[in-house]
């Protein structure tokens, strides 16, 4: 993928890549991820009374990239499970991520109307392999140490031992971004320079 511009939204780009192969590569290049707009800060349509407003509980820039055995097609053209970023495969462990020349701009450590922002989030079904998380080229630009990233526990449920040999599938647990040549700008910065 390249040349997204993504703004304010709730669950952000998702990028996995399907299939068994020897090797399978996820990349995003070129990209602008932004949190919050200067001229919607409150994600109300203009002239609105407050009940048309849009606020989700958490918002997000960039799901963990990664590589699945099963897939989905890259243009869904017919009614798909919900949500689009739902994994229904076991993770290819012959996987590798490159993201470069990406910019992530005004995430807050809340929205305006009080959600919790974050640039990186785990895809919440990627259960058994996360590949180490390649980013190059990377401008920060007012974001807030609080929102750099949402990391959490993998679910308890995830304790079965016909799928994951009696411990809890421990992908979310084992996570690693990779970042070279990273910028800082703005009011605002996290606090790893």
């Amino acid at each position: 993928m390249s040349n997204i511009l993504s703004i304010d939204n709730a669950f952000g780009m998702s990028v996995q890549v399907g299939g068994n192969r020897a090797k399978a590569k996820t990349m995003v290049t070129n990209s602008r991820f932004i949190g919050d707009t200067a001229d919607q800060p409150d994600n109300c349509p203009q002239g609105s009374t407050g009940d048309d407003c849009f606020c989700p509980t958490q918002k997000m820039g960039l799901m963990t990239l990664g590589s699945n055995h099963g897939r989905k097609p890259a243009m869904i053209k017919k009614t798909s499970a919900m949500p689009m970023f739902k994994i229904k495969s076991y993770a290819s462990d012959h996987s590798e991520t490159e993201m470069n020349n990406l910019v992530f701009e005004n995430f807050a450590k809340e929205s305006p109307c009080g959600a919790k922002q974050s640039v990186f989030m785990l895809n919440k079904y990627q259960a058994d392999y996360i590949p180490v998380q390649n980013l190059d080229k990377i401008t920060f630009k007012n974001v807030d140490h609080a929102s750099l990233a949402y990391l959490k526990d993998p679910p308890e449920k995830w304790n079965n031992p016909d799928d994951c040999i009696g411990f809890p599938c421990t992908a979310p647990q084992n996570v690693l971004f990779r970042f070279s040549n990273v910028k800082f700008e703005g009011n605002s910065q996290p606090s790893i320079q």
